[in-house]
């Protein structure tokens, strides 16, 4: 996930030229990777501490809102992604502090929008797996998260991280992460793959960028957003 630490309500967007692939295993996931932008601030913890450094105890004293951002374009053969993706023991860690709500803003080829509002959202630390506990559903997108039109064996709720080499989760028969290429919360599946691999308009994968209960699975977004907020 990435962070933007502007003091901008609703945090206004910048984009950064690092050329970025989401095709890694959990030690990138758990630490971070990406391009650092001149003007966002970026935390990060030492592999061998389980304390945050001098830079996360200012977090929340130089952040009125903090915003996680997750968007993608494609520039030749390579993933554009805008900010810093801080890793998942950063983002346990800033979850952590105080309560967060989650807001997901999706885009399509046609410039239509909608979004879905999460009142919880915490991750676990690396001992559970970075563990996913959401709830509280409101938007125009349909939940896809919490309850998917595929059904409760799609559900992310409860579910542990999964990387192409590390197999956490409830699939019987193979690795949905080695499957689709990517780190997620899968369950047997999952009806909101917002970490997929971006496609342009009309490509035919199962591993895009696609949120099931606004736009069909085979549809994948333009662009899609995920920012948290403290409540």
């Amino acid at each position: 996930m990435i962070i933007d630490c502007s003091d901008i309500p609703g945090g206004d967007t910048k984009r950064v030229d690092g050329t970025t692939d989401l095709i890694m295993n959990w030690q990138d996931y758990k630490q971070g990777f990406g391009d650092l932008t001149p003007g966002y601030w970026i935390v990060n913890t030492s592999p061998y501490s389980d304390k945050p450094n001098e830079q996360f105890k200012d977090l929340h004293a130089r952040c009125n809102t903090l915003i996680v951002e997750m968007l993608f374009v494609r520039r030749l053969k390579f993933i554009v992604m805008t900010f810093v993706v801080i890793g998942n023991d950063n983002l346990h860690k800033i979850l952590s502090k105080k309560n967060y709500k989650l807001r997901i803003d999706l885009k399509d080829w046609n410039g239509d929008t909608a979004y879905a509002e999460y009142d919880t959202f915490v991750v676990g630390s690396e001992e559970t797996n970075y563990v996913l506990s959401i709830s509280g559903y409101n938007g125009n997108a349909g939940d896809s998260i919490i309850n998917p039109p595929s059904g409760s064996v799609y559900q992310m709720n409860g579910m542990e991280f999964s990387t192409p080499d590390r197999d956490n989760d409830k699939h019987q028969f193979g690795n949905v992460a080695q499957q689709r290429r990517l780190g997620w919360w899968f369950n047997w599946g999952t009806d909101a793959n917002l970490n997929g691999i971006y496609y342009t308009e009309g490509q035919t994968a199962t591993d895009g960028i696609y949120w099931n209960s606004w736009q069909p699975s085979d549809y994948f977004l333009k662009s899609v957003s995920m920012k948290i907020k403290p409540v």
